[in-house]
């Protein structure tokens, strides 16, 4: 196997350095301006909360409500049961996850649209906020 002449192989590592540089511009960059635009509407650090910016480095650093959202009896979606809101996500991914309880009650009435008809479905809500209280719901869809 032939790695080129010493020469080549003393200029690729010449160039090296460049390529480290540029890469980590690459990742910098937009989390730095991210960073900008939030001083710029407001965040100061252990004073003003920052605001959701794309890329920024807090960009998941929210508070949100993490909830159980079930389906009784399981909604027939494409012919396939589905009892959870947990379950509609794949293995080994993330649950789906939303800002605050309403949005997971909203995902619960739309999963209505799949009850079996003429079959009595209930929707069961159990939330953690992020203020740290457990909020328990339970509602008929239809």
């Amino acid at each position: 196997m032939d790695l080129g002449d010493g020469a080549s192989r003393a200029r690729a590592k010449d160039r090296r350095p460049a390529y480290v540089a540029a890469f980590l511009l690459f990742l910098v960059t937009p989390q730095a301006v991210a960073l900008a635009l939030q001083f710029h509407r407001g965040f100061r650090p252990f004073v003003h909360p920052p605001s959701r910016v794309a890329l920024s480095w807090d960009m998941f650093a929210i508070e949100i409500s993490r909830c159980d959202l079930r389906w009784n009896p399981p909604l027939d979606v494409v012919g396939h049961p589905l009892a959870s809101l947990r379950s509609a996500g794949q293995p080994l991914e993330w649950d789906p996850v939303f800002n605050n309880v309403e949005q997971y009650a909203a995902a619960g009435r739309y999963g209505c649209d799949y009850a079996r008809p003429n079959t009595p479905t209930r929707v069961s809500l159990t939330c953690a906020t992020a203020e740290g209280q457990i909020v328990r719901d339970d509602f008929p869809c239809h």
